[in-house]
C-alpha cells in the first residue's frame, strides 16, 4: 500500500471512528493507521505502558475498543492544547520581560544623562542623540519636530550640500532644551489639549 493510499485509508478510519459503536473492537493494524504510527510502535505502546491506551488480549489476538481509542485521542488533543497554551504563555512572559528590560535600560541611560546635565552650564552644546534622550523622545521624532518648525530651537552648523542626512551637524543649547521641557509640563487633560492646539 502506497503512503498516499495509506493516508487516505487512515483518514477514512479516523472519521468513521466517531460514528462507530463504542464497544466495537478494532485490530492493531486499524488502530495504528488511525494514530498514524507503525504496528511496531503500537506494540511498544503496549509493552511500555507509557501511553494510556487500553487493549484486550485473548486467544485470537489483540483488540482495541473504539471507545478507548476515542478517549486516547481526546487525551492527546487536550495535552497538545495544554502544551500550546503553556508555550504561548511562556512567549508572552518572555516578551514582557524584554519590554521591561528595554524600559530599564532606557531609564538607566536617561538617569545617566540627567546626572551629566545637572552640572552643565546653560550654554552647553548638546548633540542630537543626547538631546532626544533628555526630552524623552526618539531622534526621529526630534528630527520631525525640526522639519515641522516645532520643538526647541537648534543650532544648524555648516551643511554639506551633497549630503541628505537629516540630522547632519545639528545640536542644541542646553538652556533651550530645559526651557522646552519646562514649557511642556502639564497638570491636567485641559492643559494637554491647550498645549496641543498651541503646537
Amino acid at each position: 500500500m502506497s503512503k498516499h493510499t495509506q493516508s487516505m485509508f487512515s483518514e477514512i478510519l479516523f472519521d468513521g471512528l466517531f460514528r462507530m459503536d463504542g464497544s466495537v473492537c478494532l485490530t492493531p493494524n486499524q488502530v495504528a493507521m488511525i494514530l498514524g504510527v507503525s504496528i511496531s510502535t503500537l506494540k511498544k505502546y503496549r509493552d511500555s505502558g507509557v501511553h494510556p491506551l487500553p487493549y484486550m488480549s485473548n486467544g485470537e489476538g489483540i483488540g482495541y475498543r473504539v471507545d478507548d481509542v476515542r478517549k486516547y485521542l481526546k487525551s492527546k488533543s487536550d495535552l497538545k492544547k495544554e502544551q500550546e497554551s503553556k508555550a504561548a504563555q511562556e512567549r508572552e512572559a518572555a516578551s514582557k520581560q524584554q519590554k521591561i528590560s528595554r524600559a530599564l535600560e532606557k531609564i538607566s541611560a536617561m538617569t545617566e544623562v540627567f546626572k551629566r546635565f545637572e552640572g552643565m552650564p546653560n550654554d552647553a552644546v548638546i548633540p542630537v542623540e543626547l538631546a532626544a534622550l533628555y526630552l524623552g523622545m526618539s531622534v526621529k521624532s526630534l528630527a520631525r519636530l525640526r522639519r515641522g518648525g516645532e520643538g526647541p530651537p537648534y543650532i544648524q552648523h555648516r551643511v554639506d550640500r551633497n549630503s541628505r542626512a537629516v540630522n547632519q551637524k545639528v545640536s542644541y543649547e542646553l538652556s533651550d532644551l530645559r526651557a522646552y521641557r519646562s514649557a511642556r509640563k502639564v497638570q491636567g487633560t485641559l492643559q494637554t489639549i491647550q498645549l496641543r492646539d498651541m503646537g
